[in-house]
């Protein structure tokens, strides 16, 4: 039988042995641990501005409106020029912080599922090293993608510093567009193997990123139809996975609603006062804090589901040793 199917009870069996019977202390620091270190689920998902929807004038083609929006986007970049760097700054050196704080947490949210004797501190320490190199190894391939998206393109970027953006020629898109395609799920697929058996392998042998991707090549060699039909599995199990997700969260959701109509109380009887900054300040820190314990109060609940896969990737690297 495949590896991935041979696996399924044995880290289904220890993830239960591990969160069942339910220790509150620890389901609550492997919450925490899985918010910061989890790779099950997550991305972002960014709404558009409702101005970006607004229809063309009646009297303007689409060439003129190309062409005003890109003289607009121009005027706008060159008189905010600084608030702009600043804010890509801003969010370049935090998005390189969480990225490092993940990267340690990968280890401890398996330290948490391995070790008899749980601490995250004891752990973090513990764990820095191989997140530091997971960290570093994350940037540098992740500076080599950007640059090459860069390369990609370079013509439809260089048509709009140009103010020429109503000149470029949609064709020159589509094999764009295809690379990008073909790019992305390279990356996609060598994320999965970093995520499911270098990272395990890290940390079981105390392997650097390098060291550790060069022992899986070794070991999954001549097994690459098992790791084909272990990603096969992975699939069908998330999916199922992210239904009983859904169903959790829109039960938490609706346990919580208690407290959104407290806030929706508060501000309708701001409304009726005339508030000030504090009562400002403290409704959007009540809302803000209703928010956050409900994203904690989430992951705790569903942390066996993050445990589970993290567990099945373990399993596999093993079976892949023998």
């Amino acid at each position: 039988m495949a590896y991935a199917i041979d696996i399924l009870n044995s880290a289904f069996d220890k993830t239960k042995k591990k969160f069942f019977p339910v220790k509150p202390k620890f389901w609550m620091r492997m919450g925490f641990v899985s918010l910061l270190g989890s790779t099950w689920g997550g991305g972002f998902n960014g709404s558009q501005s409702s101005s970006w929807k607004e229809e063309m004038p009646a009297d303007m083609t689409f060439s003129q409106f190309i062409s005003e929006a890109n003289t607009k986007a121009l005027d706008f970049l060159s008189k905010n020029s600084l608030i702009v760097a600043l804010g890509l700054s801003v969010v370049t050196i935090l998005s390189l912080i969480l990225s490092y704080i993940n990267s340690v947490f990968m280890f401890v949210f398996m330290d948490g599922l391995l070790s008899k004797d749980f601490s995250v501190r004891k752990s973090f320490a513990s764990s820095r090293e191989k997140g530091v190199s997971l960290f570093w190894a994350r940037f540098v391939i992740g500076l080599v993608f950007f640059g090459v998206l860069m390369v990609l393109f370079f013509p439809l970027i260089s048509a709009f510093f140009k103010n020429e953006l109503v000149s470029f020629n949609p064709v020159y898109l589509i094999p764009i567009v295809t690379f990008f395609i073909v790019i992305a799920v390279i990356m996609g697929i060598f994320w999965f193997l970093v995520y499911d058996f270098v990272v395990p392998i890290m940390y079981i042998k105390k392997y650097s990123f390098v060291r550790a991707w060069d022992y899986f090549k070794k070991i999954a060699g001549k097994k690459k139809f098992e790791i084909f039909f272990y990603w096969l599995v992975k699939i069908g199990l998330s999916i199922a996975a992210s239904i009983v997700y859904v169903i959790l969260v829109v039960i938490l959701a609706l346990i919580f609603l208690v407290f959104i109509l407290i806030a929706g109380l508060l501000v309708f009887l701001l409304r009726l006062s005339s508030p000030n900054l504090v009562t400002i300040a403290i409704l959007v820190a009540c809302i803000f804090f209703i928010i956050l314990f409900f994203v904690f109060f989430t992951a705790v609940i569903t942390v066996p589901i993050p445990g589970f896969f993290r567990m099945y990737s373990i399993e596999m690297v093993k079976k892949l040793e023998k």
